[in-house]
């Protein structure tokens, strides 16, 4: 069996390196990393009257330990339902993250955080 030719590719040209990206201070980070949690464990949808779907967004204030831990969550703006409200507030309590790097500046930061509510 033939042996198949060697193949030389060239090499792209380089290009300018570009400055990484600014890094987050860590309460930044833990900010960020809650945001994450709330895609990777949203809310549960409340159960409505089985014909209406509510919709609507939450603000919550959430006081976080330097750890990670949820202290209390309040609801900074309601979605003019309470059961939303009230489904946000309650899944808040239950997430945690752990700091990539740790918060050594603060003990506890209160962080807003935007919960949406879409029906689908």
């Amino acid at each position: 069996a033939a042996t198949p030719p060697a193949v030389t590719v060239d090499a792209p040209a380089p290009t300018a390196m570009e400055p990484p990206p600014p890094q987050l201070d860590p309460e930044q980070a833990l900010g960020a990393q809650l945001a994450a949690m709330t895609r990777r464990h949203p809310p549960r949808y409340p159960r409505g009257d089985g014909e209406t779907v509510l919709e609507g967004s939450v603000e919550l204030l959430i006081t976080m330990s330097a750890e990670g831990r949820v202290l209390d969550v309040t609801v900074d703006r309601s979605s003019g339902h309470p059961a939303l409200d009230r489904a946000a507030r309650e899944a808040a309590l239950q997430w945690h993250v752990t700091p990539r790097r740790p918060v050594t500046t603060v003990k506890q930061i209160t962080l807003r955080l935007p919960v949406r509510f879409q029906g689908g």
